[in-house]
Parts: C-alpha cells; structure tokens; sequence
C-alpha cells in the first residue's frame, strides 16, 4: 500500500500490479484518483524553459484514455513563493479549440514552503525546484528578456517600464502615460512575431493573424489598440497583454504607480498590482472590440494629429456602439 495515496498494488512476479485505487479520491478528483502526477513527471522535459508569461510552462498528455492540459505556474519571486499545478481533461472544451475548461472541472493544486515546496537558486536564471507530488526536484531555466528601452514615439509622455512576453508569444513594452496616467502596450520588435502583421489598406494600421490583435503605427512604435471580445470572453491565450507582467524582471517604479494609484482611490493594492480580492489590475487602454468592421470605423476617426491615441479609439468605438444600440439595430454580433 502506497502510503500517501492509498494505492494497493499486489506482487506479480517481478512487478507490482496496481489493483486498487481509494472511491474517495476518485470522489475528490483529487491527485490519487490515479497516478496522474506520475504521468506528469515523465512527459517533463530534463530542464523546462519558462518564459514570462507570468511565468507559465504549459504541457499536454494523455492519461487514463483521455486528453489533458495544463501548465505549471512558478511564482517563485513573490514574498510567499508558490508553485501551483492546473490540469483539465480536453473533453470539458468547447468545439472552438481554445476554451478553457469550466472551472468546477479543473484541479488546482497549490504548493508553498508551509506544504513542502523547495526551490534552490543554481546560477542566474537557473532554479532546482521540488514540487511534494513529483519523485525528483525540477530544473527550471528562466528566460530573460533583454530590458533596454525601445524607440517609442514619445519618451517625455511615454515612460518606458519593462519588456514582457505577452501568452499569445509576442513581445511587448509595457509604458506609463505621464499626461494621461494609464498604461499603453507596444509591441517590443516586429522582427521576432512569430505570425506575420497584416497592414489595413494604406493606413497605419496592422492586424496580427494569429490574435486579431490590432496595432496603430506611431512615429518608430506599434501601440496596441485592440484585442478581439471573443478572447477575453473565452479567457484564451490571445485575449491580451493587461495581466502579463514581468514578475521577475520588475520594475520597482511600477509599484511607486500602484502605490499612487491605491491612495488615489482609497483601495488596497500591492506592490504588484494585487487587489484584496485577489485579482490584479488590468493595464494597458486598449478596445476590447467585438466586430472588427466597427472597430475599423471609430479607428478611422481618430487617425489624425490632434487625435489622442489611444484614447479616442475606446471613446469612438463605445459611443458607436452606443448609437447603434440606442437606434433599433440590436447589439452588434460577435464575429
């Protein structure tokens, strides 16, 4: 008997046949409802290479007959470090391919230093981590990305924070807006999108493929002026870069804006962005747009000199939104 699942194996020969799993764990669909975190531990590469997608290493396997996905999530820079492991069966998504599954379906394990989580640093950017449920301790590399300020349109307006990879794979420039007081995304470097721009016509106006993200050409820099509604409703890897923060590369003067931000309105915020609830703030003025045809009409209203980007875009487009509601034609269809 397996002592910390409770698994009954019975002695064949020269091997040990499991013949019996505990009903109470396949009722808890916790981790010993079958030797998932085995089949977990073998698929692993010998180093995993972590990008900061908020520090994400994503993986897919099949166990048991079924499909599943899931990712390990190496918070390891906070005051409480914390590794958390999600999985869920590929059967609990919808037909459009990149749904996550319902969150009553998904298991979330949570490990800190309180419930046997050991980490070590090796050599920079390199970390043995040892999750309690894995036979052997991991080797995670960190990947730096390089953090010299990029050409921006304006730097007095413009304060450059840091360089992040965005989950969609995208590189991005996180920049405060003195005038304005809010963020603004830029893309970091069109020689590295891993799925080529497409540019609207003659305007300065560029779609990614892959994402539906949406870009306006300012002076050297590409700002971030749309996500597609449907990402953000499918909570999928495209629905933009608000929560995609360097964590390991932080920039202490963003948490200077937290903290003014929190005494501005009476909130309590972190030194990261989180709020009590748990949740963090969503950075970055961009349109969360449902059709793009529409989005294209409040853009070109605001392509001219003395048009503030991005902030007239979110004003045209929800005040034509707006209109075409109040007149009788119904909300507008996602695409």
């Amino acid at each position: 008997v397996h002592e910390r699942s409770g698994f009954v194996f019975v002695k064949t020969g020269p091997a040990l046949m499991l013949v019996g799993v505990p009903e109470l764990n396949r009722v808890q669909n916790n981790w010993y409802d079958g030797p998932f975190e085995q089949a977990l531990f073998r698929i692993l590469p010998e180093t995993l290479v972590v990008f900061p997608t908020e520090n994400y290493y994503y993986f897919h396997l099949g166990h048991c007959g079924e499909e599943f996905r899931g990712n390990l999530n190496f918070s390891l820079f906070y005051p409480e470090p914390e590794v958390r492991v999600v999985f869920y069966t590929t059967a609990n998504l919808s037909l459009q391919g990149e749904t996550f599954s319902p969150r009553d379906s998904t298991v979330v394990k949570t490990f800190t230093r309180q419930n046997g989580l050991r980490f070590e640093k090796l050599r920079e950017n390199l970390y043995r981590v040892q999750i309690p449920v894995f036979p052997k301790p991991l080797l995670v590399r960190f990947v730096p990305i390089p953090q010299s300020p990029p050409p921006l349109p304006d730097t007095s307006r413009f304060e450059f924070i840091f360089r992040t990879m965005d989950e969609s794979g995208l590189l991005f420039v996180l920049t405060y807006d003195r005038k304005e007081q809010d963020f603004v995304w830029f893309l970091s470097d069109t020689q590295f999108v891993p799925v080529p721009l497409r540019q609207v016509g003659d305007d300065p106006i560029f779609v990614h493929e892959r994402s539906g993200f949406v870009f306006v050409k300012t002076g050297p820099a590409l700002m971030l002026v749309g996500v597609p509604e449907l990402n953000r409703v499918q909570n999928n890897w495209y629905d933009g870069p608000f929560d995609q923060l360097n964590d390991r590369q932080w920039n202490p003067r963003l948490s200077s804006i937290f903290k003014e931000f929190a005494a501005s309105v009476k909130k309590r915020v972190d030194a990261r962005g989180y709020m009590r609830n748990g949740n963090r703030l969503a950075l970055g003025h961009y349109v969360h747009f449902v059709v793009f045809d529409d989005f294209l009409v409040a853009l070109d209203q605001c392509l001219k000199p003395e048009k503030t980007l991005p902030y007239c875009i979110s004003r045209s487009y929800n005040a034509l939104v707006s209109e075409r509601n109040g007149s009788g034609e119904g909300s507008p269809q996602k695409p």
